[in-house]
């Protein structure tokens, strides 16, 4: 690989005696990782599933609950990753988040989210906990692309924004117990992955990137609760924008290192390039002043009787815990779990997209079928190696008897189908029909 010679120089410096050996990992392919969303199904049960082990040909990553290598193809096709079950993601990305505990009722902010690999494990760690996320991506395409991935994999407790930093910091003063920064920066640990990334590389970027840094960091840093925890991460080796950002948040803005930094290299670590920094903001655990942006009632309204005896008789009797919290934002019906974390403005995502009411008929989304299937009384396991799992995936409806060993009905027509008893998408029954409500543009083309 055609290394800067400002970069190896740099390199050389840093690693000394091991340089020869990490430049000679760039000869070799990048690995493949997943992480396990744990808030649906345990390790046990996955690892001692055979179908998984087979297809994606795994090894857990270290004593971590979440992290994998695989040696696969097309993992996007995987029932496992249709399911929310798994997502793709770097080992070294991982172990960021991997070894941190969280408390009860945590509200997190992952300010730079996308793609939202980060994000998900935080979700998962924190959904069982009744903790509350808000994943932050002010690039608008960008953005899409992680609420579709909250979506695909399922959390309730997740709002998606696009706030610049000082926009958060002033809506949000004091009032998370955790910010992850993940940081836009010069990308030297992805040079491998991403080979064109090579060509964006200069010395005169990476102290662009390190001045970016501190002025993200000057406004997250606000949105802290004192004594709250700052998780600071890059995927380059530059000290101006690992060790020297963590500098300045010691030295300027009073932070305290919980941990010592840690920087992955791919010669020494199965994954790619990755540094991070635990540290916490001065001061005691203090409860927020700024409220708990609850509802507006200029956003938000109560949905009419009529409407929730439309949503029952499609969907059959749901739980209050779900009921009490359907509400008509515009157009749609949205179901917003208590607690969620709601911005005044420049929200792309919250809670889940219910469904809509057209002529009297309730209309169910697919993020309903993920985040909420597991309440519903009409529901079909299928085998995840299975020929009705591999239609649904790829749009087509199919047949069932009325015997089959994974159907429960309770007369509702909608239902969802489930693999390890995680929501894969929605269907309709009718008589021995599955009508597929499987998005088109989720569906495997092969």
């Amino acid at each position: 690989m055609n290394l800067p010679e400002a970069f190896k120089k740099r390199m050389k410096q840093k690693l000394a005696d091991s340089y020869d050996e990490f430049e000679a990992s760039f000869e070799k392919p990048p690995v493949k990782g997943f992480h396990l969303n744990t808030s649906v199904i345990s390790r046990d049960r996955f690892e001692a599933d055979d179908f998984g082990k087979a297809s994606l040909s795994w090894e857990r990553v270290g004593e971590g609950e979440d992290a994998y290598i695989y040696n696969a193809e097309h993992i996007g096709s995987h029932p496992f990753h249709h399911a929310g079950i798994i997502y793709s993601q770097d080992p070294a990305a991982m172990s960021v988040v991997s070894g941190i505990e969280f408390r009860p009722g945590e509200r997190v902010l992952d300010l730079c989210a996308a793609p939202g690999g980060k994000s998900s494990q935080i979700a998962a760690r924190i959904s069982p906990l009744g903790g509350r996320l808000l994943s932050n991506e002010v690039n608008p395409s960008r953005n899409q692309i992680l609420v579709s991935n909250m979506e695909r994999m399922g959390y309730d407790c997740v709002s998606v924004s696009k706030l610049m930093p000082d926009e958060l910091a002033v809506q949000f003063p004091s009032y998370f117990d955790t910010v992850l920064v993940d940081a836009p920066c010069s990308g030297e640990g992805m040079f491998r992955k991403y080979p064109e990334s090579i060509d964006e590389w200069s010395i005169e970027n990476v102290t662009l990137c390190a001045k970016r840094q501190r002025e993200i960091l000057s406004s997250a840093v606000s949105c802290l609760k004192p004594g709250g925890r700052l998780i600071y991460s890059t995927c380059t080796y530059a000290d101006e924008e690992d060790e020297d950002i963590v500098d300045f948040l010691t030295e300027e803005l009073s932070f305290s290192l919980t941990a010592p930094s840690r920087r992955y290299y791919p010669h020494e670590f199965p994954g790619e390039g990755q540094f991070c920094a635990y540290l916490q903001k001065a001061g005691g655990h203090e409860t927020d002043t700024t409220g708990n942006h609850e509802l507006s009632d200029k956003r938000f309204k109560p949905v009419s009787k009529d409407v929730l005896k439309a949503v029952s008789k499609e969907l059959g009797i749901l739980p209050e815990k779900i009921t009490e919290h359907i509400y008509l934002f515009r157009d749609s019906i949205v179901y917003v779990p208590e607690g969620s974390i709601l911005p005044d403005k420049a929200v792309t995502s919250f809670g889940i997209k219910a469904g809509k009411c057209e002529k009297g008929r309730f209309i169910p989304e697919h993020a309903f079928f993920k985040a909420c299937g597991k309440y519903l009384g009409t529901r079909l396991e299928l085998a995840p190696d299975s020929p009705e799992i591999a239609a649904y995936l790829r749009g087509e409806e199919f047949r069932i008897s009325s015997d089959h060993e994974g159907l429960i009905t309770e007369g509702a027509p909608f239902g969802v189908i489930t693999v390890f008893g995680v929501a894969l998408g929605g269907f309709k029954l009718t008589g021995n029909r599955v009508k597929n409500h499987y998005p088109k543009g989720l569906r495997n083309t092969f």
